[in-house]
């Protein structure tokens, strides 16, 4: 993998910046915080993606920028790859977005998984890394960050065989161990549980010989009972014949019995209804004289008709009506006439007072007009001065934000005692100016924001002056529009004034005419001819219940003579009924021992159909009891048999238990050993010579122990790191960086990134010698891109192309 191409925007101090990468060695020189690393952290990003605890996207994302991108171009296994991946800031968070790769001019769009999976396919990484947040071998390979190489020197020793096995792709085998403790926890608790299902077995084998004895004892008790409920079956068809005959002599007793009951009930209806006729023939005859008597006394004498009388009283009550309506008409027209008169009248008069308020409010309007006419160009000039405003408030906001920034950077230099890069002391020199150059960028930003400041306040004095000028031409216009529909309506009050005094002529005439025939009607004598209403009335109801009762009296008479014949019938079928009431107790008589004998066989049947019934009870009860054993023994033998299985199963289970704990996980202890031990060998060997090569002093040694700790032994005695100088500290972390290299590209065959090797810082604290030996490393390290992050201008003399990084403005650029 060789990197050709980079293309950053709004990435840290980057706002848009594309840089390329030639072959051979390649320096990034700069000031401390130039934008050095945000190279490297970028291309790192668009490889793999935003990585959890070391590359976040907030991070990554320039500050006060919605969005921003990363385009990354490499060539690898003889083909062009150009991937591109996205930043956006969301609420509370920054995100990856879909990006796209091109190999060798084909395009695919995907999502940031997609696009590692790609990625880790073309450089020849494990797959396994797709659902990791942390590409170890790209950070142990080619770019590891200064302070994460520091960090695996000094941890701890479980925490650096951690990060190695992952490194070296051989953590599988503490997978491995895990999951077999895990296995065998699992099988543990399988063997109690399996122990517990196997617990009673003998128990349940005496219970099932005891079950079986019980089944035989219920066979033999059904084989002496069925042949008894045979023969009381047989009993029982016998007796059910012999009731079956004499049901039949029964069967005509009841008939006979039923129909006395029904001529006794027939006899009775009978005699009730001849009652009844009688009493209702004594009310008729007292109901129909007294009908007479009310006909007898009624006043009815005239020689009218009922009809004539009936079509007189509709002609004088519909008389009457018509003079009380025409009344009330005339005398509510003349009231509603009155009026009217009275409200024309009044709307005369104020007409004139509508004319002279015309003529005042149309001289008013015209004035309101005029004033309404300046509208336009108070608000194009109101418009001006707000764009005025809102440009010099932008511009007081800048000034503010660059005089917060250098007040931090102040803040920032004066606290600073040792450089985060490098750890060299920041000198007071350097402070001095840094301070003194924020302190003028302050005291211009403040003398330009006072000058802004008084502007902003004279237009803002001059915009509330407009705004007020525009109120009133606003006031002026609701007044015009007040006072517009004000006059139309007087106009058209005094249009309709004409038409007003002709309503008012003809409703003088209408009351006169009104009045007249008002006092006609007042002359006809209502009274009058209401009381020959009222007599006619009460004739025709005198006429109207006489022919009531006489209708009345005539039914009673039919209904008497219809009850007489009644009387005559009931009478005749009484007789009837008697005559065959005598014929049927004779005949109950002669079949009257029919019934005891039926009773006699009726009871030798129920006996008989009881002790059946008793017998069938007792062979269902040892039936059913010969079943419940039968399931019960079924059950028993089915657990007996779930016991055994689980038995067996127990005894396989505590055999693989016994292999893994005393077999499997010994050899998996002992491969790892050994494949960690040619692994350590081949790593303290790369260590030494690389070490050696950086550092001449042949009292100073360094090895590696089990553990991949480094060790230092000075005229012989083991000695500390911490003991070490700043160049031999150094020295010790590049020589452990390199060795590491080679052994991660010599047990991963398949890993496409060998020719390439970035190093961050590699010579921190190194003496001008020392340096030199730098150069003899590049060479003898024999790769075909080697990218150097360093500060030291001595670098720039051994190496092929330097990238000079600056930063101005809190903006980063890259220059030759």
């Amino acid at each position: 993998m060789i990197l050709k191409n980079i293309k950053l925007s709004n990435i840290r101090s980057y706002r848009s910046q594309s840089i390329d990468f030639p072959d051979g060695s390649l320096l990034l020189s700069g000031d401390i915080g130039a934008g050095k690393s945000t190279i490297l952290l970028a291309a790192e990003f668009a490889l793999f993606g935003i990585m959890k605890g070391d590359l976040s996207g907030e991070n990554l994302l320039r500050y006060g920028s919605d969005e921003g991108s990363v385009e990354l171009k490499f060539d690898v296994d003889g083909k062009e790859v150009i991937i591109k991946r996205n930043l956006k800031r969301a609420k509370d968070s920054t995100k990856q977005e879909s990006g796209f790769i091109i190999v060798d001019g084909k395009k695919d769009d995907g999502t940031h998984i997609e696009l590692k999976a790609r990625i880790l396919d073309l450089l020849g990484y494990p797959k396994e890394l797709v659902s990791k947040s942390k590409s170890l071998v790209y950070r142990y390979t080619v770019y590891t960050p200064q302070e994460q190489m520091k960090h695996i020197i000094f941890s701890d020793r479980e925490e650096r065989l951690n990060i190695l096995r992952g490194v070296f792709g051989i953590d599988r085998y503490k997978r491995v161990v895990e999951n077999t403790s895990i296995i065998l926890k699992t099988m543990k608790e399988r063997s109690k549980e399996l122990e517990g299902r196997v617990f009673g077995i003998e128990e349940k084998n005496r219970q099932l010989i005891f079950q079986k004895t019980e089944l035989e004892k219920a066979g033999k008790r059904l084989g002496e009972i069925r042949p008894k409920l045979c023969s009381a079956a047989k009993l029982v068809e016998d007796r059910n014949r012999l009731l079956a005959e004499k049901e039949k002599g029964m069967e005509n007793l009841r008939q006979l019995k039923k129909e006395l009951e029904i001529s006794s009930m027939k006899l009775n209806d009978k005699v009730s209804l001849s009652e009844k006729n009688r009493k209702e023939q004594e009310i008729l005859e007292k109901q129909a004289f007294e009908t007479s008597e009310r006909i007898s006394g009624l006043d009815v004498r005239t020689a009218r008709s009922l009809e004539r009388i009936e079509q007189s009283i509709k002609e004088n009550d519909a008389r009457i009506k018509s003079i009380l309506q025409q009344r009330s008409g005339f005398s509510e027209s003349k009231k509603h006439l009155e009026r009217r008169v009275k409200e024309l009248e009044k709307s005369i008069e104020e007409s004139a007072e509508h004319s002279m308020n015309l003529e005042l409010k149309e001289k008013e309007l015209l004035e309101l007009k005029k004033k309404t006419e300046a509208k336009d160009r108070l608000k194009r000039y109101a418009e001006e001065l707000e764009h005025g405003i809102n440009d010099i408030s932008k511009k007081l906001n800048e000034l503010e934000a660059l005089r917060k920034n250098s007040e931090s950077i102040m803040k920032n230099i004066l606290s600073m005692q040792t450089c985060p890069m490098c750890t060299r002391p920041v000198e007071k020199e350097h402070k001095h100016d840094i301070t003194a150059r924020e302190q003028e960028n302050i005291r211009r930003s403040l003398e330009s924001a006072k000058l802004l400041e008084n502007q902003l306040n004279e237009k803002k004095e001059g915009l509330k002056d407009i705004k007020k000028s525009i109120e009133e031409v606003f006031e002026s216009e609701k007044r015009a529009e007040k006072l517009g529909a004000e006059a139309g309506s007087l106009k058209k009050t005094l249009d309709g004034m004409a038409e007003k005094k002709k309503e008012l002529a003809r409703s003088e005439q209408e009351l006169v005419s009104s009045t007249e025939k008002l006092l006609a009607l007042q002359k006809e004598d209502v009274d009058k001819i209401s009381r020959e209403l009222e007599d006619e009335k009460s004739l025709l109801k005198r006429l109207q219940e006489k022919n009531h009762l006489e209708e009345i009296l005539g039914e009673k008479e039919a209904r008497k003579k219809e009850l007489v014949m009644m009387q005559e019938e009931i009478k005749k079928d009484i007789g009837d009924i008697n005559n065959a009431r005598i014929m049927l107790y004779d005949k109950l008589k002669a079949a009257g021992d029919a019934e005891t004998s039926y009773l006699n066989a009726k009871k030798g049947c129920d006996e008989a159909k009881e002790n059946m019934k008793l017998l069938q009870i007792e062979e269902k009860g040892i039936a059913t009891q010969e079943d419940g054993i039968s399931g019960m023994i079924k059950i028993l033998e089915k657990e007996i048999n779930e016991k055994l299985l689980a038995k067996q199963r127990l005894e396989r289970t505590r055999q693989v238990q016994d292999w893994l704990e005393n077999q499997f996980l010994n050899v998996v202890a002992v491969i790892e050993k050994n494949v960690m031990y040619k692994i350590q060998a081949q790593f303290r060997e790369l260590f030494q010579q690389w070490f050696k090569a950086l550092v001449e002093d042949e009292a100073l040694m360094v090895s590696l122990d089990e553990s991949f700790t480094p060790i230092v032994q000075q005229d012989g005695y083991e000695a500390s790191l911490d003991g070490l100088s700043g160049g031999e500290k150094t020295a010790v972390a590049l020589a452990y960086r390199l060795s590491l290299n080679k052994v991660i590209n010599s047990i991963v065959g398949t890993i496409k990134t060998k020719d390439l090797i970035i190093l961050d810082e590699p010579t921190d604290g190194f003496s001008s010698e020392q340096l030199d030996k730098v150069r003899d490393v590049i060479e003898d390290l024999g790769m075909k891109q080697v990218i150097i992050v360093s500060h030291e201008p001595k670098v720039e003399s051994f190496v092929n192309t330097v990238l000079r990084i600056g930063k101005s403005g809190h903006v980063s650029s890259v220059g030759g």
